[in-house]
């Protein structure tokens, strides 16, 4: 019985560091989902006023997609796919924004938030993927940008310089992820290890007054229930 409760405990506690964590991907989510709203909208704007409707009209369509992706995901539902979706979107934006003429304008500077981005919403694997792809696609659409309308060829040094710079940064990105995945991994266990050690007699290795109390208020809010 007491192993039975004591891996309840366990298993809850678990679920409400990963439902933390889940929170604060949410959170980011919704800060990208309000900067991206807003610079759209008065992007379109200004698109609008100089008579240049069809990226006014492309800034609105993707503003709508993020209005209900944005509610679907705090639907709570299939989480991991709708944000995979919202990243796709972002990426789909950057490259749109870039290669449509707006790189004379530097903004293949927002290339470098992608890394950040992807690897906190959906993982190593995931954002590893899609950072690569975001680069690779960049180039290709460089390649053909001639067949493509309405958008620039980059020239060849500056294309070269992007990708050794976005290189730089999605190492960095990767790094700083995989050690805060591997910090929080050592700090779970080790919070998992002192409460253990909270609740047993360090000679007998028996439980002690303290998870009785807890045991006791647990099992008394079942019943109630």
């Amino acid at each position: 019985m007491n192993i039975l409760l004591s891996f309840k405990s366990f298993f809850k506690s678990n679920i409400e560091k990963l439902s933390s964590e889940k929170q604060r991907k949410i959170l980011l989510l919704d800060s990208i989902s309000i900067i991206g709203l807003s610079l759209l909208i008065l992007m379109s704007i200004l698109l609008i006023h100089e008579n240049s409707y069809f990226y006014a009209s492309i800034n609105l369509i993707i503003c709508s997609l993020i209005i209900i992706f944005f509610i679907l995901v705090h639907r709570g539902n299939n989480f991991q796919l709708y944000s995979t979706v919202i990243i796709l979107f972002i990426q789909f934006f950057f490259l749109f924004l870039f290669h449509s003429g707006a790189g004379n304008q530097m903004a293949f500077i927002w290339f470098y938030l992608y890394p950040l981005i992807s690897f906190f919403i959906l993982g190593i694997n995931s954002g590893l993927i899609l950072s690569l792809q975001l680069i690779l696609i960049s180039y290709i659409i460089n390649v053909f940008s001639s067949n493509i309308p309405f958008f620039i060829q980059i020239q060849d040094g500056k294309i070269f310089r992007i990708i050794l710079s976005y290189s730089g940064v999605l190492i960095l990105a990767y790094i700083f992820e995989k050690t805060r995945l591997t910090t929080r991994l050592k700090y779970e266990r080790a919070l998992i290890e002192l409460n253990e050690r909270a609740i047993r007699d360090s000679l007998t290795g028996l439980y002690n007054r303290r998870y009785m109390n807890d045991m006791i208020s647990h099992i008394i809010d079942q019943c109630r229930r």
